[in-house]
């Protein structure tokens, strides 16, 4: 599990989804990443419901 997913996880309980949200495009935009909204929404409900996500990104 990343950093960001620990620092999400244990914020999720106080923090929106839209905040998360927010905080994971800037996240995924700093390492040339550009999510389509379903997979964002997608990553962002399993970190709100404590799940694991896994994706692969190809260069």
């Amino acid at each position: 599990m990343s950093a960001e997913d620990r620092k999400l996880r244990s914020t999720s309980n106080e923090t929106k989804a839209h905040t998360l949200r927010s905080e994971a495009i800037k996240g995924f935009r700093s390492i040339g990443v550009d999510f389509a909204k379903s997979d964002l929404d997608e990553y962002v409900s399993s970190v709100l419901d404590g799940r694991d996500y896994r994706f692969v990104i190809t260069f």
